[in-house]
């Protein structure tokens, strides 16, 4: 029977990088004969007849433009052209959109240091004993491997956790999400584990045998089991007699017990530790533990090109074989007893003095000295110089080192503060950190746009693109630095186009086209900058739209609530995302209501309609109501009605909606072709009549969904579906009843109203109805109905 492995995790967030790429290889050919690349935009409709249409590449669908290959002079044409806004060449270097932030375990034991003397684990071979590895992620780079569990070729990573492994140890140097501590080794996936993150001791023998064949330098294991197996012991001092450096995790139920192969003497068996370099909670303890190293919310790679943050001995694991990497690399010819005990001189002792059953001998730490990095000339320098393009800017507030920014080659900054390896700078509202690798100290400058006040506005903006700051007192616009496409950043002042910013001590600025400025809980108006943005009544719900705003178009806001902005519907709430929305400094709105308004009826939208703005003089849509949706009536008018939508008053035309009707109103009107009457007084709904269409009535009370009238002795209910409400009454209103008699139909009978000199039916009297009379004429009964005098030929 085979033990089965097994690894725990514990809490996990995931990072999603997204990344876009173009390709058109016959494109680029052209191109490298006689064409630039370009993009033409036109102000209203697309000519299609300016150049030949072998050479568009591409047709916009949401702007008046295409891309083209174009001579220079053809360029230099177009830009003459008053048809065309812009004529853009293209610009090379579109890369992986993603921000590379640095784990914070790369600090804690000295990764910089390590990587600043060229050591990044090149041509150390590193077996990773797991999972299995995501090969196509765009920050892994593996060498090779194989499938034990289906003894194929194919490692693919079902899990995750070997890619989140392998990540930690060779994640590339590539500007893009994370960086491994030995970037430049190389890692071989060798999937002993499934799915579920468990497999056998025949896979693990297995597999430790083709590592020691293909003669790996490093073994990774970040699993474990309690108890032992002999077959696994004996590959494992094999292993170690070919001078293979093995790794293995304590485990992670907490207990002071090692787990198999960890445990081996020959295994180097590591423990976790947090950003306070305390022991995680769940880290094994016992006499075997060598090290520790970070094991807690460990920023890593992961499945479909993701990053998740992990805690486990599992993770801890992977440092100390990427250390062993660096340290190998450094010292190529070492056998691994002199490796081990160069690491273990080279540890910060955590515990009680000496080896103990916590900590081991301690956290790793860097074996390259730090008296041995270059110090700056100047010391107590207030200014530098970049010698590099795009020196990296970085933020730690979140305990890791986000890349956040970057200093142009010859640009000059002011110094915060110094530290032993770092530059302190201004960025905006906080202080970010330059490594002193690649600048040379400054005692002067020649700047004319330097600020020694660190003061902002409350507002900030987030940079949509790699934005450029840019220094004007030249009179040119020259570039001295870029915020990081996804980056907050503090506002010093607010122009038309343009964003002050304090960025490194120097006033810059940056175009607002490059990025979105954000709300502040005061902004009250914000403008709509996308096509129909739904209005949500439940914005924990898509699915609960009544309406779209329009895109330009102001609205004053309630509040905000997170990423959601709260408005005005009539008498209660709804949301717009804020996504598609941009503050609005100022507005030139004259319908808003003030609040100086009553509500008392409502109305049903009978179909999507819109919403219109008249204070222009014309009738401008601003919003859009959905078929179905109730909202309270402002005034009512011949054809139309006002209505609040986000403090602004808007009208809708009355024959799209139907009116709801108020306990007080007297009279309605017929909107269907006819309108039974119904008498209820046996318990059933019998038909007595029939009401006709555009004529008007009396109601005596109002219920839910009907309207009681008078219909001779008795009541008559008629639904208040098809029929809206009316202010005044038609025809002759009746008198008080005195009856005189009674007749009864023997067919349906037609009442009619003479009031205008003409006989206009208004109402029908079912078969077999007792009807009482008011007065008698030669061929006439006069009847009160509804509130109304009616006649009825005998």
């Amino acid at each position: 029977m085979h033990s089965h492995l097994k690894y725990s995790l514990q809490t996990i967030i995931i990072f999603i990088l997204l990344s876009l790429g173009y390709s058109n290889t016959h494109a680029q050919e052209l191109v490298e004969e006689q064409y630039e690349k370009v993009t033409v935009l036109f102000n209203d409709k697309v000519d299609h007849t300016l150049i030949p249409t072998d050479r568009i590449t591409y047709y916009f669908d949401t702007l008046p433009a295409y891309s083209a290959l174009l001579t220079l002079n053809e360029i230099e044409a177009l830009r003459k052209n008053q048809d065309i806004k812009l004529v853009n060449i293209d610009k090379p270097g579109i890369t992986i959109s993603s921000t590379q932030s640095i784990d914070w375990g790369h600090d804690a034991i000295g990764v910089p240091q390590m990587q600043r003397a060229s050591l990044t684990g090149k041509n150390i071979k590193i077996a990773i004993l797991d999972t299995g590895i995501d090969r196509f992620h765009p920050d892994l780079n593996v060498s090779g491997g194989k499938n034990f569990i289906d003894n194929t070729e194919d490692y693919k990573d079902e899990n995750g956790h070997g890619t989140h492994v392998a990540g930690i140890i060779a994640s590339l140097n590539n500007d893009i999400g994370t960086l491994g501590v030995a970037y430049s080794s190389s890692i071989y996936a060798l999937k002993i584990l499934d799915a579920n993150g468990e497999g056998s001791t025949t896979e693990l023998a297995n597999a430790i045998d083709w590592a020691i064949e293909q003669k790996m330098d490093i073994l990774n294991m970040s699993f474990g089991f309690s108890g032992s197996d002999p077959i696994i012991s004996e590959l494992l001092n094999k292993a170690y007699k070919n001078n293979i450096l093995l790794v293995g995790a304590a485990g992670n139920e907490g207990v002071n017990s090692i787990n198999f192969p960890a445990n081996n003497r020959n295994v180097i068996a590591v423990g976790a530790v947090n950003i306070k370099k305390q022991l995680a909670n769940f880290s094994n303890t016992g006499s075997q533990l060598e090290v520790t190293a970070p094991g807690v919310r460990v920023r890593s790679t992961y499945l479909n090109n993701q990053y998740k943050y992990m805690d486990g001995t599992s993770m801890a694991t992977p440092y100390v074989t990427g250390y062993l990497a660096l340290l190998k690399e450094k010292h190529p010819t070492k056998t691994n007893e002199e490796i081990r005990s160069l690491l273990l001189k080279n540890v910060e002792d955590l515990g009680v003095t000496g080896r103990d059953t916590v900590y081991g001998y301690g956290l790793i730490q860097s074996f390259i000295s730090e008296e041995k990095d270059p110090e700056p000339i100047l010391v107590d320098a207030p200014y530098f110089k970049a010698l590099e393009d795009k020196l990296p800017v970085y933020d730690n507030r979140s305990g890791s080192l986000v890349n956040v920014g970057y200093l142009e080659k010859g640009q000059i900054y002011q110094i915060e503060r110094h530290y032993t390896s770092w530059y302190q700078i201004r960025f905006g509202s906080y202080s970010a950190f330059v490594r002193k690798t690649n600048t040379l100290p400054l005692s002067s400058h020649n700047l004319n746009n330097l600020t020694n006040t660190s003061n902002t506005t409350n507002r900030e903006f987030l940079a949509l693109n790699d934005s450029i700051v840019l220094d004007n007192t030249s009179g040119s616009l020259v570039p001295f630095g870029i915020i990081k496409s996804g980056t907050t950043y503090a506002i010093s002042t607010n122009y038309t186009n343009w964003i002050g910013v304090n960025f490194g001590g120097r006033i810059g600025y940056v175009q607002k086209n490059d990025i979105t400025i954000k709300f502040n809980s005061s902004d009250q108006f914000f403008t709509v900058s996308s096509d129909h943005v739904p209005i949500l009544s439940n914005r924990f719900d898509s699915n609960t739209k009544v309406g779209v705003l329009n895109k330009g178009e102001v609205y004053r806001r309630i509040k905000e609530i997170d990423q959601w902005h709260e408005i005005q519907y009539g008498n209660k709430s709804v949301y717009i995302q804020k996504d598609y929305t941009t503050v609005a400094f100022s507005h030139s709105l004259k319908n808003l209501s003030g609040n100086n308004y009553s509500i008392d009826r409502t109305f049903i939208a009978n179909e999507d309609i819109e919403v219109y703005d008249n204070t222009s003089g014309q009738l401008v849509p601003f919003a859009t109501l959905f078929a179905g949706e109730k909202l309270p009536i402002v005034k009512e008018y011949s054809g139309w009605v006002s209505i609040i939508i986000a403090d602004r008053i808007g009208y809708v035309k009355k024959d799209k909606v139907t009116l709801q009707f108020l306990i007080s109103d007297q009279y309605f009107k017929v909107t269907n072709e006819t309108q039974p009457v119904y008498d209820n007084r046996s318990g059933s709904l019998v038909i007595v009549g029939y009401l006709e269409k555009g004529q008007t009535y009396k109601r005596e009370k109002d219920y839910t969904s009907w309207h009681q009238i008078s219909f001779g002795d008795f009541n008559g209910y008629v639904s208040k579906h098809g029929t809206i409400p009316i202010n005044t009454l038609h025809g002759k209103t009746a008198s008080q009843l005195n009856k005189t008699g009674y007749f009864q139909t023997t067919n349906e009978k037609t009442v009619y109203d003479n009031s205008t000199g003409k006989l206009i039916p208004f109402l029908t009297i079912e078969k077999g109805v007792t009807y009482p009379i008011v007065k008698r004429y030669t061929s006439w009964y006069e009847i009160n109905i509804a509130g109304r005098t009616g006649f009825v030929r005998k």
